[in-house]
């Protein structure tokens, strides 16, 4: 199908407006991303490292030399066992074991507002963090009479579900580097989990770190991923316009021409213009 074409049966027929957000995905390199995991009891601490995968989904735009970071969503995944240990001497101690901990974005497609990039430094704050995984504790002595004193009672030895912590709000700050077309997020996350949410100055569980995350962004046009606009994208362009739901990130932030999260007659314009005149947005 020729681009003259493509326009008069994108006209003819009245494409529909379809919605579907076109942020970049970042892939974590689990080799430059750690975390560490610490807990405090009245005042008392332990920590254990951990590194870290997943992704995060931003837009970071232009390209060249992105004004902002908007955030839609994050899954930053634990990979190591968290071993922690707090003694207390005679008077006893506390042994906990967190594992398959995950920190996810608690609204994941709802876009936080737009951060600006001042000197390639971000900060998105009050970021919703929930969190999921287990942390098994055996608490001896006095930190077990402290924990039965609560009102209700705690138990002193149990396996606590992360998920049933709440979603707690955190700054997550960072910056942004860019070569080419790659773009690489470097974000130090921080979330604070109370032990007992009912009894919030007994401890905490806190997790601070930073995590490295990169995307090679693909050209507005390039549909089919080839890296560079021409011909062969109409039929990988029309396809991705009739279904956008149907395709990877890739392929619907090369279809939406004008970054406006809708896939209609204005894209197939632009696009259009690049193929033609190569007048391409980026």
């Amino acid at each position: 199908m020729n681009p003259n074409r493509l326009m008069v049966v994108a006209i003819g027929l009245g494409l529909p407006l379809a919605a579907f957000a076109t942020p970049v995905q970042f892939t974590v390199n689990p080799g430059l991303s750690n975390v560490n995991v610490q807990l405090c009891i009245q005042g008392s601490c332990d920590s254990d490292p951990s590194s870290v995968s997943g992704f995060m989904s931003a837009k970071t735009l232009p390209v060249p030399a992105p004004a902002a970071v908007t955030l839609y969503d994050f899954h930053f995944i634990l990979n190591d066992q968290i071993d922690l240990f707090i003694s207390f001497g005679i008077f006893g101690s506390f042994t906990g074991t967190g594992q398959n901990i995950n920190l996810l974005y608690a609204t994941p497609g709802v876009p936080q507002p737009p951060a600006p990039v001042l000197g390639n430094a971000f900060t998105i704050p009050g970021v919703p963090t929930n969190q999921t995984g287990t942390f098994t504790y055996n608490a001896t002595g006095i930190i077990c009479t402290l924990l039965q004193g609560q009102v209700p009672p705690i138990p002193c030895n149990d396996v606590v579900n992360l998920a049933d912590q709440g979603t707690q709000n955190g700054d997550l700050s960072g910056t942004l580097a860019v070569v080419g077309r790659t773009v690489t997020l470097t974000s130090n996350p921080n979330v604070s989990v109370p032990l007992d949410p009912a009894n919030p100055s007994l401890g905490s569980l806190t997790v601070t770190g930073t995590i490295v995350a990169s995307a090679t962004i693909p050209l507005r046009g390039d549909v089919n991923l080839s890296g560079g606009v021409n011909g062969l994208d109409v039929q990988e362009f029309t396809r991705v316009m009739l279904n956008p739901g149907g395709f990877d990130w890739q392929k619907r932030f090369a279809t939406d021409m004008n970054d406006d999260d809708a896939f209609d007659a204005t894209d197939v314009a632009m696009f259009v213009d690049c193929l033609v005149n190569a007048n391409c947005p980026d």
